[in-house]
């Protein structure tokens, strides 16, 4: 059996290839909609891991090789699995997506490396605050900044809706969309909602973070993009013929 850690747009694909292969694949994923992506395939367990219950699973499920797909930004989820897979004795490997290219000159182009750098940086730029770095850092911004000055793009799930609630965000400051989106799309929203700055995290590609920097920089709006987190992954993989071969090897 092969474990899939998913979270991210690439891991359905992942799923689907391997199931293609008439291997053995299960998937998890932290929350329901998370589950509702992948259910065609019929196999996604909803819920957080924890050290004991990751265990417990490559246990149950006989688990000889572990895919991280997670998103970028879960680190704390890529850390708990290199730790227990290296604990218990099964291969892990990262498939990690492809990084953003930044301009030569990134002008325009606030680098940072944390959420809370992101949120000081931003009370220095007048106007709107256009964040697009999911719901789980909004707190963050809340606690900085003005919620009066923030426009908040979510996904399109009742929990996102709820914290944005709890955190006094009003319905007309919420976006609440499923990305990636295009360049098109991200003008069109930034000059809606009269963004002074963008707040992004370093997503790649795959995440939309190419089109959000296109459309910032026709604006002439700056952008404070996050970067990863670092993490020491053990074996990494860019592409489905890396993993397939990652996977043959391992058999």
């Amino acid at each position: 059996m092969m474990l899939v850690l998913a979270g991210t747009s690439e891991a359905r694909n992942i799923v689907r290839v391997l199931q293609g292969t008439g291997r053995n694949v299960l998937a998890t994923v932290t929350t329901e909609y998370g589950k509702q992506l992948l259910v065609e395939e019929g196999l996604a367990v909803e819920g957080k891991l924890s050290a004991v219950s990751l265990a417990q699973l490559l246990r149950e499920q006989s688990v000889q090789l572990v895919v991280d797909a997670t998103h970028p930004f879960a680190r704390q989820v890529s850390q708990l699995a290199v730790e227990v897979c290296g604990q218990m004795g099964v291969k892990y490997v990262r498939f990690e997506r492809a990084d953003t290219t930044l301009p030569e000159i990134q002008q325009g182009i606030i680098v940072v490396d944390s959420f809370v750098a992101a949120a000081e940086a931003s009370l220095n730029i007048a106007g709107n605050i256009f964040l697009t770095v999911g719901i789980n850092q909004l707190e963050i911004f809340c606690r900085y900044i003005p919620i009066e000055r923030l426009i908040v793009r979510v996904l399109p799930v009742a929990s996102s809706l709820v914290k944005c609630a709890e955190l006094g965000i009003a319905p007309a400051r919420i976006i609440a969309m499923q990305g990636p989106f295009t360049q098109e799309l991200n003008i069109a929203m930034f000059r809606q909602y009269e963004a002074g700055v963008v707040v992004s995290k370093e997503s790649g590609p795959t995440g939309g973070t190419d089109t959000k920097l296109a459309a910032a920089r026709e604006l002439g709006i700056p952008v404070i993009l996050v970067k990863r987190p670092q993490v020491d992954y053990p074996q990494v993989v860019r592409s489905m013929e890396e993993l397939l071969r990652v996977v043959a090897s391992n058999e």
